[in-house]
């Protein structure tokens, strides 16, 4: 009887004491996310609209290309990739009328891009408050734009006119540069995969296209003028941008902002699950991004503890923990920036040698895995990498021609036409 009595005592203090850890946990995590952000931007770190705003003041109008872009958006969506792959896997008369037919029809959007790559700036407006709802289109028009200057290049070096086709893999390269500054995080991975392209592009041209000669030499003066990828701004534009999401995400006109009706289910749950609450998942957050922020101030093979949380460095950890092994990705490494840079000068260097059946370059050496570059040629394609794989991972390689060629070959090859399946065959 006595015991029936005490259960309600019991129960009740123990109410009480899940009630007054839950309100100390409570208050415990406001102390440290107030820390945490208190933290971030004494360190340069913006975790909010007005600190995000700091770093992206306003620019000359006079010499920004932005309202140029701003005007295509709307005025169609230019599609060349199979012309593109066709033209630099056979040039031939039918395939480079089939790249100016392309041209012809987005005559409008390289008047306009001929304009805008005139100006040395690109700044889009940016409504910071939005976080990450904050959506600019004009991202996706410099990306159209930039293919169709592609598909440029490619049919004016089948029409063996060098001089058009570098004009216009310098205004990709003048693309790139506006894509990585126009004011967005996100624009920074764009920038790089333009610069990648472009790149790429006249690499090939140097190793199949005759003349030789000129693309060679500009081939050289860009890798000579190698750029930095600034890998802390889009760090630091990230950890703003996930701070964002996750406000966004628990709030009901947030998950409207971000495009998710009510009745969706969470698809991105399996992020968060494991999260005890909003504020513990900044924390978490916080902690994280400034660990990886100071860590790039590090060696690779130093071993980092910074608010709690452990980066071990090695010779790939540290470009799968923060961007992975693709090679777009890894430009934004220094490392990896590097090794693309030493891997097109070893390019240069065996195309000079007239494309010798091997090549090693004791003095070309991987900042990856610190091992001497070499050369391969298989009569084929080439490819240049590092001697040692590291174990579990692969190459980063640099081979010519491009997959996109080589697929297009291959496909051709199977079919037994020696020529692009999608084009009609000659009447006999």
């Amino acid at each position: 009887m006595r015991a029936r009595k005490l259960w309600p005592w019991v129960l009740g203090l123990a109410v009480v004491g899940i009630a007054g850890a839950i309100r100390y946990n409570a208050v415990r995590n406001d102390a440290e996310l107030a820390e945490q952000l208190r933290l971030a931007w004494a360190e340069g770190i913006p975790t909010n609209a007005e600190q995000m705003a700091t770093f992206y003041p306003p620019i000359d109008s006079a010499k920004n290309a932005a309202p140029y872009y701003s005007a295509l958006f709307g005025k169609g969506n230019p599609r060349g990739y199979k012309e593109l792959s066709e033209v630099l896997a056979f040039p031939s008369p039918k395939t480079i009328a089939a790249a100016e037919a392309v041209l012809k029809a987005n005559s409008l959007w390289l008047s306009v891009g001929d304009r805008a790559v005139t100006f040395p700036l690109c700044q889009f407006y940016c409504d910071w408050r939005q976080g990450s709802a904050m959506y600019l289109p004009e991202v996706r028009v410099i990306e159209r734009l930039s293919d169709l200057y592609e598909l440029r290049a490619a049919s004016a070096a089948a029409r063996h006119d060098p001089k058009a086709a570098i004009g216009d893999i310098r205004r990709m390269l003048i693309i790139a540069d506006h894509a990585s500054n126009a004011g967005f995080f996100k624009d920074c991975y764009s920038g790089r995969m333009r610069f990648a392209k472009a790149l790429e592009l006249l690499a090939f041209f140097a190793f199949e296209i005759t003349p030789h000669r000129p693309y060679l030499d500009e081939l050289r003066r860009v890798v000579k003028n190698f750029p930095a990828f600034d890998l802390k701004r889009e760090l630091r534009d990230s950890l703003f941008y996930s701070l964002s999401a996750l406000e966004l995400y628990y709030s009901p006109s947030g998950r409207e902002k971000l495009g998710l009706k009510p009745d969706d289910v969470r698809t991105e749950d399996h992020i968060f699950q494991a999260l005890v609450s909003l504020k513990a998942t900044k924390i978490s957050l916080l902690k994280r991004g400034r660990a990886v922020w100071h860590a790039t101030e590090k060696s690779r093979h130093e071993r980092v503890t910074y608010s709690d949380t452990e980066i071990t460095f090695g010779p790939w950890s540290y470009q799968r923990f923060v961007s992975g092994a693709s090679s777009i990705s890894m430009l934004r490494m220094p490392e990896g920036a590097e090794n693309a840079r030493l891997q097109y000068v070893a390019l240069i260097r065996a195309l000079e040698k007239g494309k010798p059946k091997t090549m090693s370059f004791p003095d070309l050496v991987s900042p990856i895995d610190n091992k001497p570059l070499t050369y391969e040629n298989d009569g084929m394609s080439i490819s240049i990498a590092s001697m040692n794989e590291p174990d579990g991972h692969y190459k980063v390689k640099l081979t010519m021609p491009p997959y996109q060629v080589t697929s297009k070959r291959e496909e051709a090859q199977r079919a037994g036409t020696g020529i692009p399946p999608t084009a009609p065959t000659a009447k006999k």
